[in-house]
């Protein structure tokens, strides 16, 4: 399966998948996941948010043992940042515009309708790339492929055509394909796609502002910091409106990372430097868990707000923990951690980012124009 859609805010969303089974059985979620895809690219909803919506559909959806290996992808408005989470489907390729692979985006998640809502991850990779670099993405059948010698095709192979021409293309890769398979019969579903990372010169949703101002605010006890995803619901509530569809991947995006600060590192003393390591990411959530499960004392509060002149909503997430000092903030943004990863990516997105009590409290603006 191979979908693309425009999103609000004049990027593109692409869907690759791939469902267990072959026939008419492997295609009995198609017309589900197309539906909810396209809803949602028509909301500007976040690619975590989607991926997580297609799990909680084919939990209920399809058989059990079957399941849909995917990668959903979000492209900037600008056409070189990209967002994706990968569940279950090979590495997705980056080349860059000599043809030379520069990066492999694995998998990093379960298939779809496979976890529980409480188990899933929607946490994605972002990637910020040049004009003129291209992302390979396929489905297993490809490298499944086997020649006259009973030899597999794999990763090796399929790389190995990519960087024989920098300006391949899937049909010719398709050609590859037919000439290398020993069987006419083709033994498992062959989707690809290739996208070239390009200014793409696509309008803005239009949509009229609300002209009433509003104020949303959630104060999270102990417990109920430990039963819900908060981030979510907020979203909802604040981008139901087709003015803010064109940011509310955005604000999702920022939101989550602010408000799991504040939890994780505000009530729950975590160190980000844990997560350096696959062994230490596995770590820290372990501990993560652990500590909220504990949890006995502590809040955050989370306040949203509409102000229509000029037009914006703010954002301000305050927690009851000590804080930090908030004059390492710019020397964390420049530096590889994860922490800091993660407020250079805020203070990127949102339009002005202030932290404030001591570092526990911090406010997110973002700017509306009609055009959002």
């Amino acid at each position: 399966m191979l979908l693309i859609e425009r999103s609000p805010n004049a990027g593109l969303y692409i869907l690759l998948g791939d469902f267990t089974g072959h026939g008419l059985a492997s295609a009995i979620g198609a017309i589900p996941i197309t539906r909810a895809f396209q809803t949602m690219a028509e909301k500007g909803i976040s690619v975590g948010e989607i991926a997580e919506t297609f799990n909680r559909t084919l939990l209920d959806f399809l058989p059990g043992g079957m399941f849909f290996a995917a990668a959903v992808i979000e492209v900037s408005e600008s056409g070189r940042t990209i967002d994706i989470w990968n569940g279950g489907l090979p590495h997705l390729i980056l080349t860059n515009p000599e043809g030379k692979i520069v990066k492999r985006f694995e998998s990093k998640h379960m298939a779809l309708g496979i976890l529980d809502p409480e188990d899933f991850e929607k946490d994605v990779e972002r990637y910020e790339g040049e004009y003129g670099q291209r992302l390979f993405g396929y489905t297993d059948g490809v490298i499944e492929l086997s020649d006259a010698d009973g030899e597999m095709l794999g990763e090796d192979g399929l790389e190995a055509w990519i960087e024989s021409d920098p300006g391949i293309k899937t049909t010719e890769i398709m050609e590859k394909i037919k000439g290398y398979q020993a069987s006419k019969e083709q033994a498992d579903d062959i989707t690809m796609f290739s996208y070239e990372f390009q200014t793409l010169g696509l309008s803005k949703q239009i949509a009229q502002l609300p002209k009433v101002p509003f104020d949303l605010t959630l104060n999270l006890d102990a417990n109920e910091l430990k039963t819900g995803d908060p981030v979510s619901q907020i979203v909802e509530m604040i981008s139901g409106h087709m003015a803010f569809h064109g940011i509310r991947s955005n604000i999702f995006t920022v939101i989550s990372e602010l408000y799991n600060n504040a939890l994780d590192h505000g009530l729950l003393k975590l160190d980000s430097k844990l997560k350096e390591s696959p062994e230490g990411f596995m770590e820290y959530f372990g501990e993560r868990e652990s500590r909220l499960f504990n949890l006995q004392e502590g809040n955050i509060e989370i306040h949203a707000s509409y102000v229509v002149e000029p037009a914006q909503i703010v954002f301000s997430i305050k927690d009851s923990g000590e804080g930090f000092d908030t004059q390492n903030i710019a020397t964390q943004a420049d530096s590889d951690n994860t922490f800091g990863r993660g407020v250079a990516l805020v203070a990127e997105l949102a339009d002005k980012l202030e932290y404030t009590e001591g570092g526990t409290r911090v406010d997110a603006v973002f700017l509306i124009s009609d055009q959002a």
